[in-house]
């Protein structure tokens, strides 16, 4: 590969949620179960950064309570849940103004890198604002054990829908989703980024940052609206990550 991929700055913002969290109005309990209390993956993920072997990288933390893990050259954002509950753009808002690296790798505290994913991006390329790339989990229904792909390059037939906010009832949720073939980018107005792992240069965030929406009410959504009709985005289907969150719902599987 050429030597002007080692120049590339990469930072890796952690979204973690080692605190208590308590349902609000805006978030209830079933949310939380789905997204936070993954911290005890923290050591996996970080370790799986370090083992990538990038020559310029940069590791930071947003979480409210305290990393249990070794810091050494790693940024901790000490996140004040109380006056910013559950505000999960924010956060990541806040680990890209920290990161002052080429590119920014967004992903929560249970996103595990497979050890070849840099080597993937060098083969894949730069030339893009946004990317995703191929995102497998485990311990789904009827695949218990096995490692089926999940909502990396994706559409929701009900995008627009799904941003609706209806102040009494709460925050609509997507009905269905379906995967697209990684060389299909003929539905883009269809698709939106997902909220748990993305890669994008610096700027995008700093351009247009993320809403503060609070975590299940579809800041993500709301966000690739926004951003995909004016950045260019891209799926690398030459490099993985393996989400060891649990169970998601989506409407169709593609086995490893």
């Amino acid at each position: 590969m050429s030597s002007d991929h080692d120049n590339i700055s990469v930072g890796f913002g952690i979204i973690s949620n080692s605190s208590n969290l308590a349902p609000t109005a805006d978030l209830q309990q079933e949310s939380i179960q789905r997204w936070s209390s993954n911290s005890l993956q923290l050591p996996r993920v970080v370790q799986s950064i370090r083992e990538l072997n990038i020559p310029k990288y940069k590791i930071c933390i947003c979480d409210a309570g305290t990393p249990t893990i070794d810091m050494t050259g790693i940024t901790h954002i000490k996140w004040d849940e109380e006056r910013y509950p559950h505000k999960i753009g924010l956060k990541k808002n806040a680990n890209n103004k920290e990161l002052d690296t080429d590119i920014v790798v967004h992903l929560h505290d249970y996103m595990v890198f497979d050890r070849d994913w840099w080597e993937g991006y060098k083969e894949f390329g730069f030339d893009w604002d946004i990317c995703v790339n191929k995102l497998y989990e485990t311990d789904f229904p009827g695949h218990r054990g096995e490692w089926v792909r999940n909502r990396d390059w994706w559409r929701s037939s009900q995008r627009k829908a799904s941003i609706k906010v209806n102040e009494e009832a709460g925050y609509e949720k997507i009905a269905n989703c379906s995967l697209i073939d990684y060389d299909d980018y003929s539905q883009l107005h269809y698709q939106y980024i997902p909220g748990n792992f993305w890669v994008s240069k610096r700027h995008v965030i700093e351009e247009e940052p993320i809403s503060d929406r609070p975590a299940g009410a579809m800041e993500d959504v709301e966000w690739s609206e926004r951003v995909i009709p004016k950045y260019t985005f891209k799926v690398n289907p030459l490099s993985t990550v393996r989400s060891y969150r649990g169970v998601r719902s989506c409407t169709r599987w593609s086995d490893l």
